[in-house]
């Protein structure tokens, strides 16, 4: 357990190094560490750490699909953040349960840039709103706003895609909702970003 756990701590580690410096090789020895801990972490014995190195392997392997523009990595995440919501239940486990929905949708969202699927928009958006069942502003500001700036982004794109204005209204919605975690004044960058985003609905 100790080794396991130590493997889990390398990965973490590896991940945040990886995303700071957009590190490839940085992120797939984060994810080789904890396929590694899963050695010891088996379903059965350690169901919720065996959920807890897959929820973790699925941020890795967003962020690398990030870093190397490679579809096939946001698609290994998204069965990596599948995986965890067999045994993080909603009942159970409430924050790993919607943290991995959060996860799952953001990782939805980024494969849908590489083939334009509005499916994989629709169940992006619907695994975000799912997270929001648990993820409130009061209990987790940022989370909540950084799902539903992913609700709107991904709406923006869903009616890109089918050609249609029918959903710039929700989409603003969830802009503008952002507005309330991300002021100009704590988050100026953020509080940019999304106002660009209502620019571009109006």
């Amino acid at each position: 357990m100790d080794w396991a756990s130590a493997q889990n701590n390398l990965g973490s580690i590896y991940q945040t190094l990886g995303q700071r410096t957009r590190d490839a090789s940085r992120l797939e020895q984060s994810a080789a560490a904890f396929q590694a801990a899963r050695q010891v972490y088996v379903r059965r014995k350690f169901p919720l750490d065996w959920a807890m190195s897959y929820c973790n392997l699925g941020n890795t392997l967003q962020l690398l699909g990030g870093v190397t523009d490679k579809p096939e990595h946001y698609s290994e995440a998204i069965a990596a953040y599948r995986d965890a919501l067999r045994e993080y239940k909603r009942e159970t486990n409430p924050r790993q349960w919607a943290l991995s929905q959060a996860g799952l949708g953001s990782t939805l969202h980024w494969l849908s840039m590489s083939n334009a699927d509005p499916r994989i928009l629709q169940d992006s958006i619907a695994a975000r709103r799912a997270a929001l069942e648990v993820l409130t502003i009061e209990t987790a500001p940022v989370d909540w706003a950084n799902a539903q700036n992913g609700i709107g982004m991904s709406l923006l794109n869903l009616g890109n895609i089918e050609r249609t204005g029918k959903y710039l209204d929700n989409a603003g919605a969830a802009f503008t909702a952002t507005l309330k975690v991300f002021t100009r004044e704590s988050q100026p960058m953020q509080w940019a970003f999304e106002q660009s985003n209502l620019g571009d609905i109006h």
